[in-house]
């Protein structure tokens, strides 16, 4: 009776441990899903913002190329009338850059402002992002719709970076669980088969002894 216990004990012990390899193994793909969804969506983040820069030297060089020519031009005007009238040019096309500078570097900063906002809050709002050059969603990538959808993320965004070693470092620590536990469960395996054989040896004894 006492080996027939102790071999059920190791049974049960097998079958808990089991359910916990199994509930740890779904916790460490959940951690590594979110890691990598956690990564693409900075990843999209940072290259939004290289897009932005890119279009905004790509806009202030063709006005100070277009302001340049306007310049070099004055050279070839004589008149005081032609003369005015490319200084009025001039003039105009300063305002032009004036304003498209000005419009652009709101731009920057509404945007700079909106990821800092972001990162506070855990939120992407981009009703009040109000950009004047651009589209909204070719800078974010993304719509506000999709990014409710992905609402883990958002909660965390302010601490993707922090979020991201720690998971990592929990997910090291679940492998290791893990590990453990098939190392458990073979033991146990092992101890199981080695009782089992006990217990039959005892029981052709007994039966021997009633001979």
């Amino acid at each position: 009776m006492l080996v027939v216990s102790n071999a059920y004990q190791e049974l049960k012990t097998i079958i808990l441990t089991s359910a916990l390899y199994t509930k740890v193994f779904q916790k460490l793909s959940i951690y590594e899903s979110y890691v990598k969804d956690l990564s693409i969506q900075t990843r999209l983040l940072l290259q939004s913002l290289e897009d932005l820069e890119k279009e905004a030297n790509q806009r202030v060089t063709l006005l100070e190329n277009k302001l340049k020519k306007a310049n070099a031009s004055l050279q070839h005007y004589h008149s005081l009338s032609d003369l005015n009238n490319t200084t009025g040019n001039i003039d105009t096309e300063k305002w032009k850059l004036v304003h498209e500078t000005l419009d652009l570097k709101q731009d920057l900063d509404c945007l700079t402002s909106f990821i800092n906002i972001a990162k506070r809050t855990g939120k992407w709002d981009t009703k009040r992002l109000q950009l004047k050059t651009l589209p909204v969603d070719r800078i974010i990538g993304i719509t506000n719709d999709n990014i409710q959808i992905s609402n883990p993320l958002h909660k965390e965004i302010q601490y993707r970076d922090e979020r991201i070693q720690v998971l990592q470092a929990e997910i090291e620590q679940l492998r290791k669980m893990q590990n453990d536990l098939l190392k458990q469960t073979l033991n146990l395996n092992s101890l199981t088969s080695e009782n089992e054989l006990k217990g039959q040896v005892c029981f052709s004894l007994i039966i021997n002894s009633f001979k």
